[in-house]
């Protein structure tokens, strides 16, 4: 068995998958293996695939189709290297990932998750932006903080573990559509030892309108954050140590994710919506986040949460901030 195996969970993705798995055959490291989870592709994608021929590449394909996350999850039931990374098929490896890997585990052999910095890419490959700095290493305490936080930019692809950690933690939780259950994931695995981080920039992560996150509901992208909440109260319970660190970034990751979900209520029209409005939205925060907190939440502390309420609760302010948006094209908040 390799040391390493990389594991590509796929559907439909012919425009990008060529170019990933170049990347992951073009490593400087040769002890690795691609294993590709084919998930009833109905484009191009099986075809990409079986024009390479490099006995690295294995296929594991669905006997029917899945649901992203019904894909992902039989990356536990596979057989794994000592080490293992899950990359999107639209994102890139540059050749010396493994390479820095394996110095990273050298360097730090106690620590349960390893990462790199890396570069966002546009759909045709240009340069976005660097991804936001990191430290050289997290402890378990700082890992869980940095995480809630957005403190960096946490995206799936990337980061290294022990396949036996990760199948002890249940392998990725099967939130809808995946949204925030590599939160979940990370924060998971660094509980057994925390965070390493090389500063060399070792990969691409590609952002285009395809993305899971940018083309999911705005009622499946609560339900992932409900999870998301819900896993972290749990954790108070059962592992009180984390209880501090916990509720004292509690309030700053609700304010900052309230947000967001309030705002994606906000620009749909209110004939068009599957989800509750504004206003009953922020009452399920408020409990929710009191729950994790351990104290009274009030998403509306936040001045940009408050005022989404108020233009929501008003016809005519709802209708102008529409065609504002109509007419500029950009949201209004920030998130």
């Amino acid at each position: 068995m390799p040391r390493f195996s990389i594991i590509l969970p796929v559907k439909n993705g012919g425009n990008y998958i060529k170019s990933c798995i170049e990347s992951v055959l073009n490593q400087r490291i040769a002890d690795f293996e691609l294993i590709i989870l084919e998930n009833q592709s109905t484009d191009k994608t099986l075809e990409i695939i079986q024009s390479f021929r490099d006995d690295r590449i294995s296929v594991v394909a669905a006997d029917t189709a899945l649901a992203i996350q019904e894909n992902w999850a039989r990356i536990v039931q596979i057989p794994k290297g000592t080490f293992m990374t899950i990359i999107g098929h639209d994102d890139l490896l540059l050749p010396d990932y493994l390479e820095e890997m394996s110095r990273l585990i050298t360097n730090y052999p106690d620590c349960s998750l390893y990462q790199t910095h890396f570069n966002f890419i546009d759909g045709g490959g240009k340069f976005l932006r660097s991804c936001r700095p990191m430290k050289p290493n997290y402890t378990k305490e700082e890992a869980i903080a940095t995480f809630m936080l957005g403190g960096i930019d946490l995206m799936g692809t990337g980061f290294m573990m022990r396949a036996r950690d990760y199948d002890e933690v249940g392998g990725i939780p099967p939130y809808p559509n995946l949204l925030f259950a590599d939160m979940e994931l990370f924060i998971a695995l660094a509980l057994k030892g925390g965070m390493a981080v090389s500063d060399k920039k070792c990969f691409e992560y590609r952002i285009h309108q395809n993305a899971t996150t940018s083309s999911s509901s705005t009622d499946l992208y609560y339900k992932g954050f409900d999870h998301l909440v819900q896993y972290l109260i749990h954790l108070k319970s059962q592992l009180p140590a984390f209880t501090s660190v916990i509720e004292n970034n509690g309030e700053q990751f609700m304010h900052k994710y309230s947000q967001t979900i309030v705002h994606k209520i906000l620009k749909i029209k209110k004939r068009q919506r599957q989800t509750i409005d504004v206003s009953e939205m922020i009452r399920e925060l408020n409990s929710s986040g009191s729950k994790l907190i351990g104290r009274p939440y009030a998403a509306s502390q936040n001045a940009k949460t408050k005022l989404a309420a108020i233009i929501d609760k008003s016809k005519l302010l709802h209708s102008l901030y529409l065609l504002f948006r109509k007419m500029y094209k950009k949201p209004v908040f920030v998130s």
